[in-house]
């Protein structure tokens, strides 16, 4: 996939979960850092209450993924960096990249959906902020 592609994408994916969390849960998501703590409020919900739903691995695969972008894109607001998407034959990986560094936002959303004791996204993008050298 082009660079190009790949922001275009992520940035579609991002101003999904926006909608998606607008429509379903009535939650406005600006861009802004502490918009991470949103993203896993929805996520806890969706977890406790929608189990059956992000039971289905196309559903799961789709959260993950708008979710995770909506983290990245307000990383990248916040720090920069660009998205990387990787073909392995089998699925694509995807991480946001700054430096030398990579971030697997969608990856962490994913472990987030399916396991509660996971690194929560908001604990994960400060952590990252960290390695950055910023808060």
């Amino acid at each position: 996939m082009e660079e190009s592609d790949a922001q275009d994408l992520m940035k579609n994916l991002s101003d999904d979960a926006v909608t998606f969390a607008k429509s379903e849960f009535d939650t406005v998501l600006n861009y802004s850092p502490q918009s991470i703590l949103k993203i896993e409020h929805l996520i806890k919900e969706l977890r406790e209450n929608f189990q059956s739903d992000i039971a289905q691995e196309k559903v799961l695969y789709t959260l993950s993924n708008i979710l995770g972008a909506y983290c990245g894109e307000c990383f990248i607001r916040q720090h920069g960096g660009s998205w990387l998407i990787e073909d392995d034959g089998e699925k694509n990986m995807i991480y946001l990249q700054n430096g030398d560094f990579t971030f697997p936002f969608p990856g962490v959303v994913y472990l987030n959906l399916v396991d509660s004791e996971s690194l929560s996204i908001n604990d994960y993008y400060r952590e990252a902020s960290v390695k950055l050298g910023v808060q």
